[in-house]
């Protein structure tokens, strides 16, 4: 049975500061949100988990500032989520890992060691 979207985040927004009300949102929806960021971050699953998180904080303050006026919440929820995403998956290119770094290094001092033989 899929849980009642609509109503849990019309309780949100009624209790934006109550944890048990986030707590069943956040139960019933983070499932539904994660399978379809896991499907686009296929490759690493923590990019879909950093992004849900980040996302999550985001409906947080949307609950705190009060509902607006013709808004579909859930596709919209469902956006910020992708945008999410993106943010994450440009971040994380941003930093490049201690071990690519270092294969690139080697890589370089290799190129430098064949010249100077050359």
């Amino acid at each position: 049975m899929k849980p009642d979207f609509e109503a849990l985040i019309r309780d949100c927004f009624q209790q934006p500061e109550d944890l048990e009300t986030l707590t069943r949102f956040n139960a019933a929806f983070r499932p539904h949100l994660l399978a379809a960021l896991q499907v686009i971050a296929r490759r690493d699953p923590s990019l879909a988990e950093d992004a849900y998180q980040a996302a999550f904080i985001k409906f947080i303050a949307i609950f705190r500032d009060g509902p607006q006026p013709d808004i579909s919440y859930v596709p919209y929820f469902i956006a910020i989520a992708k945008n999410s995403l993106i943010d994450e998956i440009r971040r994380r290119r941003r930093h490049v890992s201690v071990d690519d770094f270092f294969e690139e290094i080697i890589k370089l001092s290799q190129s430098d060691e064949q010249q100077r033989t050359e």
